[in-house]
């Protein structure tokens, strides 16, 4: 059924990330206490974006745009502007 086939999908999709969040963690690169879930949500803020993508949204914050790197930034422990290359603020003083 099309339906268990995402599903396994689905799930290889958040092993890989997770595997890799895992070995970053271990290196010393990332920081989070449960990679599984940081994978997960890395991969629903990509998903959602997609599917917000397919619309016309030329008026788009840029808070929007950027907001694959700053969650991907914030549950892997890094500073903000790391995975960007540029040091942004990271909110209100």
């Amino acid at each position: 059924m099309l339906r268990d086939r995402v599903a396994e999908q689905e799930r290889a999709s958040d092993d890989r990330l997770e595997g890799l969040i895992r070995e970053g963690v271990e290196r010393g690169e990332f920081r989070t206490d449960d990679p599984r879930t940081a994978a997960i949500q890395i991969l629903v803020v990509l998903d959602g974006l997609g599917a917000h993508a397919n619309t016309d949204r030329s008026d788009r914050p840029e808070a929007v745009t950027r907001m694959a790197v700053t969650t991907a930034e914030r549950v892997l422990g890094l500073a903000a502007g790391t995975l960007s290359g540029t040091s942004l603020p990271t909110g209100p003083d």
